[in-house]
């Protein structure tokens, strides 16, 4: 008894937390991630004020990590004039390592 019970609002919780985020499920690759993230919180990705990152701050990628994030952007049809800063955790980081001593 005690059972059926416990399955029925397992169901229950699952029905409603789709009904919710019904948008997260699934992998269309024509709808990227962060759109789905977007489309939950009711935003747009012109709401989007900075995008922190945690890159690997090699040479070579540096140029690979700016057109990812403009293909990004422009898949999920963000305004152009509309700039976004993207912060590198890496770079960031070290800084805080070398004002404490570490």
């Amino acid at each position: 008894m005690r059972l059926a019970g416990v399955k029925r609002e397992d169901t229950h919780q699952e029905k409603e937390a789709l009904a919710i985020y019904w948008i997260l499920k699934g992998s269309d690759p024509s709808i990227v991630p962060l759109r789905r993230t977007l489309t939950v919180w009711a935003l747009t990705p012109d709401d989007l004020g900075v995008v922190s990152i945690h890159g690997t701050s090699t040479g070579a990628n540096e140029g690979n990590k700016t057109h990812i994030w403009s293909d990004v952007f422009t898949q999920i049809s963000h305004t152009p004039s509309n700039a976004i800063p993207v912060v590198g955790a890496l770079l960031v980081i070290p800084m805080v390592d070398l004002l404490l001593g570490r």
